[in-house]
């Protein structure tokens, strides 16, 4: 049962249709109106593309007997309505955070918030498998890390969960303490600053000092720690300025909790040593695709020992880890070719991951590389896709198929170095192209930015080549 009539800074109010009502249906928070039926409360939320008030007539006739509205809305709109119970607030995006962070109070569960620029949702992904093992856990879904997704994710949660890993995004500044005071986690890990969303922060310390706030809501806190990624110079001054010894538990450093890469499986799947200080505690496989692997699991295995996580189950857990997108590092295999799609986000620090990972591949075929834009970046656009190209060259790496204007630096920036290389403005064509020269044990890395929809050219090959 989620209450609700305490919660708000309600203008107008059906009190009596509100007391009714709540006690015999309303369990659950719905905000799309397919889904809405007489059982949940339903919140109208307003975008910059869509308005959810304009699918209330349809959310009625599903029998939703209760909803949240603009106040505009509900001077305009609530006599058409006698039998409806409506809340009006000022704005119904605030008043979800509101409903989820009176939610969350009433719980004892343990919030791991995980943020940084790259690898959190893999890792968040890959935490939630391991605690899973032995705690009651819920997770945020996909990515929803944002103003609207947190809400929802907290409001999923019972007095049955322990813990929950909620991921925290951000594109602007102070959206990360909104987050915290709507979610109040308990412990935080930021995974690395790198160079994401440079259009609003313009620079890495602009970044650092977004995806920090989780760190200074936390040190705010008693009884709260942050796992700090050593290795990053923003994140090692932070904790070395700021945090209490008390405040803070440290990987990827020889003094707190590090790992080395061993190996790689057939599969590409990283076989990893895991240290606490000079002790080794742990040689697990991740099932995962590449180098990123490796830092995304380290610093799930630091989380895992302080929950005291079994090692029998953090190397199952790791293990057996199953991938929730199919846009994210996942490897897959058609005609003897292997595909691995990594199209979910993309800015200069995951793509240099990726062709890291490609570099280190040892396979008798060849490989290609399929790349399109970074997107968000502002002013340094030019530069940082002029860069990558300069760094393919640097790997050696030839057969560079790019998309998108953007990617015009990229392909200036491989230059002579790189034989095989070419800008398509059409996913199609580039995939064509790519199929006359794909042969068995050739492998093919795709990456873009979330907006270039860089899986169109997965697609497309795998179609072609399951019809052969």
């Amino acid at each position: 049962m989620i209450a609700i009539t305490t919660l708000l800074k309600i203008k107008y109010e059906r009190k009596q249709l509100v007391k009714s009502f709540l006690p015999k249906y309303l369990t659950a928070v719905c905000i799309d109106s397919r889904k809405a039926n007489e059982h949940c409360f339903f919140v109208a939320l307003k975008g910059d593309n869509h308005d959810s008030h304009n699918f209330i007539p349809d959310v009625i006739a599903k029998g939703c007997t209760v909803l949240i509205v603009s106040i505009q809305w509900f001077n305009l709109n609530a006599t058409k309505y006698q039998t409806t119970a409506f809340i009006a607030v000022k704005d119904t995006t605030l008043a979800l955070g509101q409903i989820a962070q009176q939610h969350r109070a009433t719980l004892p569960v343990k919030i791991i918030a995980i943020g940084g620029s790259n690898g959190k949702t893999s890792t968040k992904e890959l935490l939630y498998s391991v605690l899973s093992t032995q705690y009651n856990t819920l997770k945020t879904e996909g990515n929803l890390n944002n103003h609207i997704g947190v809400p929802l994710t907290l409001l999923r949660l019972t007095k049955q969960h322990e813990y929950a890993v909620l991921e925290v995004g951000c594109n602007h500044f102070d959206e990360i303490t909104y987050l915290c005071n709507i979610s109040d986690p308990n412990y935080g890990l930021i995974t690395n600053i790198g160079k994401e969303h440079l259009e609003f922060f313009k620079n890495k310390a602009g970044v650092a000092k977004a995806e920090l706030e989780l760190f200074d809501y936390l040190r705010t806190k008693k009884n709260t720690i942050c796992f700090v990624n050593y290795a990053d110079t923003h994140l090692k001054n932070y904790a070395d300025k700021k945090l209490s010894t008390k405040q803070k538990q440290l990987y990827a450093c020889k003094t707190g909790f590090h790992g080395t890469l061993m190996g790689y499986t057939p599969h590409f799947n990283p076989m990893l040593a895991l240290y606490q200080g000079n002790k080794l505690i742990s040689t697990p496989i991740v099932n995962a695709f590449g180098k990123p692997a490796l830092y995304n699991a380290t610093a799930v295995a630091c989380v895992a020992m302080h929950f005291n996580i079994n090692l029998v189950n953090l190397n199952y857990a790791l293990a057996n880890f199953v991938s929730a997108s199919s846009k994210r590092m996942d490897t897959a295999t058609y005609g003897g070719i292997t595909f691995v799609n990594d199209c979910y986000n993309s800015n200069p620090d995951s793509v240099i991951l990726g062709l890291d990972s490609m570099r280190d591949y040892t396979t008798t075929g060849k490989k290609y590389l399929v790349i399109g834009d970074m997107l968000e970046l502002g002013k340094t656009s030019a530069t940082e896709h002029l860069a990558i190209g300069k760094y393919i060259a640097k790997l050696k790496l030839n057969n560079v198929y790019l998309f998108g204007a953007e990617s015009t630096q990229t392909l200036k920036g491989c230059g002579v170095a790189v034989k095989n290389k070419k800008l398509y403005d059409n996913k199609i064509n580039l995939a064509q192209d790519l199929l006359k020269l794909l042969q068995p044990n050739d492998i093919v890395y795709v990456k873009g930015s979330r907006g270039m929809l860089m899986e169109e050219v997965t697609n497309y090959c795998k179609t072609k080549l399951q019809a052969e």
